[in-house]
């Protein structure tokens, strides 16, 4: 699989080892998705509702199980439309290949963690506060 694209610092950049891949004339990239190569928002619409074939397959639990706790990410509607590109399919698969192995796996989930921990205190910030409060 190739690897992703990545923001780098200007110290950063400096020290970068030659495999870390550069788009836009040798600028650094950015990592946009794991569900989708590329900056490319073609296959990026979601479904707004749940086919109705879901029930009848008992998809809906599937779905429901696999996002259990991930409300935030909406996952959803992306299952619900389901990749439309075979280019797609197979990026996903490598992703989730890569995934398997715990130096990927580990700092992926440190980062989730770390930005739900964010969520959660910028939810905190807009809640409304009583007077005396700080």
């Amino acid at each position: 699989m190739r690897a992703p694209e990545i923001e780098l610092s200007r110290e950063d950049r400096a020290k970068a080892p030659p495999d870390v891949p550069m788009v836009d004339g040798g600028r650094p990239g950015s990592f946009s998705s794991v569900l989708f190569e590329g900056p490319s928002r073609r296959e990026r619409r979601e479904a707004q509702v749940e086919p109705a074939c879901f029930a009848d397959l008992y998809l809906n639990q599937v779905v429901a199980a696999i996002t259990a706790g991930r409300d935030e990410y909406r996952l959803a509607p992306l299952i619900w439309r389901g990749p439309v590109e075979r280019s797609t399919v197979v990026y996903r698969q490598e992703v989730f290949e890569d995934l398997r192995r715990p130096e990927v796996a580990e700092p992926v989930r440190s980062f989730a963690r770390a930005m739900r921990a964010m969520r959660d205190q910028l939810a905190q910030g807009q809640k409304p506060r009583l007077s005396g409060q700080y």
